[in-house]
């Protein structure tokens, strides 16, 4: 499908801008698609259309995915073979472009889904996806990276589930999405699963690492908007599980739990 000559121009300015903040591609697998949202197209249960593309990715890479449209606030998913999908909605507070980066943990066929931020958006659209020799520059790595801060609400622990309301009164992130965070104190090797639920708001789950990596999950699976991480902690000491909205402004009860695997 072709774009129309000024979109094309503005798509292809903006996707170079983005990835440039990033650094060059590497001489892997990569892939450059266009092609258009709308009716036609497979929907989330949300209602969201979405098109999507794999991309093979071998141990020691790391995918840098990036998509870009003007008729619609694009939605960029990245689904490794696990399942549990990385998400973004502005990259750079942009609008018109999503980042992903990806170091490659489970090495497979990845997905890599273009949606919309907000169900029924149509138009077009151009995504960029390649696999690149992962620099070791990520989060944890030192350089210039800060860790995202968290007012800490409580302590949680393994097989005692809380329950909390999301509200004017709690903090917020830069997204302005309301959370409450709990540190759980855990050491290296212990496998978990975490799950937030809630009836009155699509949840987004967040695990912080003591070092400030950031592990987050927006839906359990395809048309269940509840989350879910199921993790093996690489690290010892407070990690925290964040309670968080997917949207700026949502608020209501949820209910937050940790299990050992």
């Amino acid at each position: 499908m072709s774009w129309p000559r000024s979109m094309g121009r503005v798509a292809g300015v903006s996707a170079a801008l983005a990835l440039a903040a990033t650094s060059s591609f590497a001489q892997g697998a990569s892939s450059l698609h266009t092609g258009r949202l709308g009716p036609g197209d497979p929907q989330l249960e949300s209602g969201e259309y979405y098109e999507e593309y794999t991309l093979q990715a071998d141990p020691g890479d790391e995918i840098i995915a990036v998509a870009m449209a003007l008729e619609f606030d694009p939605y960029l998913i990245v689904i490794p073979p696990s399942g549990d999908q990385i998400d973004n909605d502005d990259f750079s507070g942009s609008p018109d472009v999503s980042l992903i980066e990806v170091p490659i943990d489970d090495p497979g066929v990845y997905r890599i889904r273009v949606t919309s931020y907000e169900a029924g958006e149509t138009g077009e659209y151009a995504v960029m996806a390649a696999t690149r020799e992962a620099d070791g520059e990520d989060a944890g790595d030192g350089g210039d990276f800060e860790p995202e801060e968290f007012t800490v609400k409580g302590p949680i622990q393994p097989g005692s589930p809380v329950s909390g309301t999301l509200g004017s009164d709690d903090p917020v992130r830069e997204d302005g999405s309301y959370y409450e965070a709990y540190q759980l104190n855990a050491q290296e090797g212990a496998s978990l699963v975490i799950t937030l639920q809630s009836e009155d708001f699509d949840p987004y789950l967040v695990l912080v690492s003591p070092s400030g990596e950031l592990e987050a999950n927006d839906d359990e699976s395809e048309g269940v908007l509840n989350s879910r991480l199921e993790t093996t902690l690489d690290e010892s000491g407070t990690w925290l599980v964040v309670a968080n909205t997917l949207r700026e402004g949502e608020t209501g009860d949820y209910r937050l739990a940790v299990t050992r695997n």
